[in-house]
């Protein structure tokens, strides 16, 4: 059922003519954001520290969600009209662009917030024996940590490319091992440190 579900979206997409236009959220964004949302909401309603764990994650992962999709996702979704121009060119892409760039560092400092507290997730769902909570919580950092990585830069790309506009690039690493929460040593996420270390 469900690979007929996703040959189904896939094949509406192709049909359209184009997986994005200009100025449009990629679907493949809003649909993993949705996702995640949902997998959130539903341990948001768990007792005790996972629940306060869950929704504090989901109140800053659905904070941020909105800004990527008003600032950022859009962006992305030129990327076509930036490999292929054709007119006509959309009159908003360079005051979307200087906006991202202008909005960039908040954005960061908001992913920071977002792996902190899905970091304290992952640790109220490691205390109440939730492994499968434990999992979406390093997911959606692995998520976040892609949209610093991959996301972010693009955007300043696409935003450089189409728009002209002068940029502050801003490099983010993170050694990379066994995995950001598990492992004899987890990486220390942006802001957070070790995910184990005992407050």
């Amino acid at each position: 059922m469900k690979l007929m579900l996703i040959t189904t979206a896939i094949g509406a997409l192709l049909a359209s003519g184009s997986l994005a236009g200009a100025l449009d959220v990629p679907y493949a964004m809003k649909a993993v954001h949705a996702d995640f949302e949902a997998q959130l909401a539903a341990v948001a309603a768990e007792p005790g520290d996972l629940g306060l764990a869950a929704r504090g994650a989901a109140r800053l992962f659905e904070a941020q969600n909105a800004r990527q999709a008003e600032l950022v996702l859009p962006l992305i979704g030129t990327g076509d009209l930036v490999a292929h121009p054709r007119p006509p060119a959309d009159a908003r892409l360079p005051e979307r662009a200087q906006t991202f760039t202008g909005a960039l560092p908040a954005l960061l400092a908001g992913e920071e917030s977002v792996v902190s507290a899905l970091s304290e997730l992952y640790a109220a769902a490691d205390l109440a024996e939730k492994p499968e909570v434990a999992l979406l919580a390093e997911r959606i950092i692995w998520h976040q940590t892609n949209d610093v990585e991959v996301l972010y830069p693009q955007a300043v790309l696409v935003s450089t490319i189409d728009a002209r506009v002068p940029v502050v690039c801003v490099k983010q690493s993170a050694a990379l091992g066994d995995g950001p929460l598990y492992g004899p040593n987890p990486t220390a996420m942006m802001g957070v440190g070790d995910p184990h270390a005992v407050k």
